[in-house]
């Protein structure tokens, strides 16, 4: 009857273990959920934009060196060269 009760002493000290091992993983889990809803709530909330802000095109320009946004070229090029003589 002794081995029989090593046996059972065993298998509750094994289902002892195994419970730990689940309360351990559900710990886990739940801490990972918790950082992931947070996660979420901050993307949500954390822009007022409705879109992300797009860095404005740049361009060379044309017959100086250095860059001008592409935008304000191409809205009016006529302007840009009339405006580039003027100034020299």
């Amino acid at each position: 009857m002794a081995s029989g009760g090593k046996n059972v002493s065993s298998k509750l000290e094994t289902e002892e273990k195994d419970e730990g091992v689940s309360a351990t993983a559900l710990a886990v889990g739940a801490a990972v959920g918790v950082a992931m809803a947070a996660w979420g709530i901050v993307l949500w909330f954390g822009s007022s934009d409705p879109q992300p802000e797009q860095k404005m095109k740049m361009m060379k320009a044309p017959g100086r060196d250095g860059y001008i946004p592409r935008p304000d070229f191409e809205e009016s090029p006529k302007t840009y060269f009339r405006n580039l003589r003027d100034k020299n």
